[in-house]
C-alpha cells in the first residue's frame, strides 16, 4: 500500500469500505472516495461533466454509475 492509501485505524478502513459500497454520494463523499479535491467533482458537476442532482445551486447527490461514468470520462481526454 502507498503511504497515500495507507489507513492508520480500522474504522477509517469500515468507512471507505461502506462509501465504496454506496448507490450515490454527496460531492464530499465522492471526492474522499476519489481521493481528489471536493472543488473538482463540485466543477466537473456544474459545468455539465459529471451527472449530479443539483437543487437551488447545491449538488445534492451523484450516482455511483455516474461517478464511474465520468471516471472513464476523465481518462480518455
Amino acid at each position: 500500500m502507498s503511504e497515500e492509501t495507507h489507513v492508520d485505524r480500522p474504522g477509517e478502513v469500515t468507512h471507505l469500505w461502506e462509501l465504496l459500497h454506496q448507490e450515490s454520494y454527496l460531492p464530499e463523499e465522492a471526492a474522499e472516495v476519489l481521493n481528489l479535491p471536493e472543488r473538482i467533482i463540485l466543477k466537473s458537476a456544474f459545468g455539465g461533466e459529471l451527472k449530479a442532482r443539483i437543487v437551488n445551486g447545491d449538488v445534492i447527490d451523484i450516482s455511483r454509475s455516474d461517478l464511474v461514468a465520468w471516471l472513464k470520462w476523465r481518462d480518455s481526454h
